[in-house]
């Protein structure tokens, strides 16, 4: 049966060894950063007294894997207390691993997400058949310290496309009557993580709504192309 010393046993050996580890990594880093200073001697002594001051968590940690390896495992009965202490520390060991793992995966993402810095051009233009588009200002993001450019956020140019077509130009009758009277139509395209961006389409001829549409995205890719904008 299990009781409340193995429960206690258990929940001590995972502190024992999900915080151990840490503080000895960090023992060792602040030794560092003492001592080298010193230079030779000074500084070697010191380090060697503070890595047996962390190495003794470990040496710690191994004595009880030890014990726990080759005690008895009891069938009936109350499990010993340094089983319940090893299984802790297996526990321990897992949950420290997996909390560095995730730490790391984040500090990774933020050091991708901080080599790219946001940036807009005045305009860009772009052209296809019959169609000419002019968006301003547009968004971007660009390497920092090179020229490579991307979409402001993953979904930029389906949030883009979605906004301009299927909302501002959803309704053809308009357009058509726009197109016939000035020869061009402006909308503002609103989407999230950006300020509106304004877009200007001249078609110098009426077409019929899947050729104009088919141009109109190609004047789009076309106007990327040219700025060196890819997904």
């Amino acid at each position: 049966m299990v009781s409340a010393s193995n429960i206690m046993d258990l929940l001590t050996g995972c502190a024992f060894t999900f915080l151990g580890f840490p503080f000895g990594l960090s023992v060792w880093k602040i030794s560092a950063r003492c001592f080298i200073p010193l230079q030779d001697r000074p500084w070697l002594v010191g380090r060697v007294l503070m890595l047996f001051l962390s190495g003794y968590l470990y040496i710690q940690f191994f004595a009880c894997i030890e014990n726990f390896i080759f005690s008895r495992i009891a069938l009936q009965g109350e499990t010993t207390g340094a089983r319940a202490f090893g299984i802790g520390c297996l526990i321990g060991v897992v949950l420290f691993v997996l909390t560095v793992r995730g730490q790391q995966s984040k500090n990774k993402k933020n050091k991708c997400a901080k080599e790219w810095v946001e940036k807009e051009l005045p305009e860009i233009v772009g052209e296809s058949g019959d169609v000419i588009v002019r968006c301003r200002p547009f968004p971007f993001r660009q390497k920092a310290g090179g020229e490579q450019r991307k979409f402001l956020y993953p979904d930029f140019g389906s949030d883009f496309r979605h906004e301009l077509m299927d909302v501002q130009l959803s309704d053809w009758e308009g357009l058509k009557e726009k197109f016939a009277q000035v020869g061009k139509i402006v909308v503002s395209v609103s989407m999230r993580k950006c300020a509106p961006i304004t877009v200007e389409v001249d078609c110098s001829k009426l077409l019929k709504p899947p050729q104009f549409f088919s141009d109109l995205a190609d004047a789009i890719i076309d106007a990327m192309k040219k700025n060196s904008i890819r997904p």
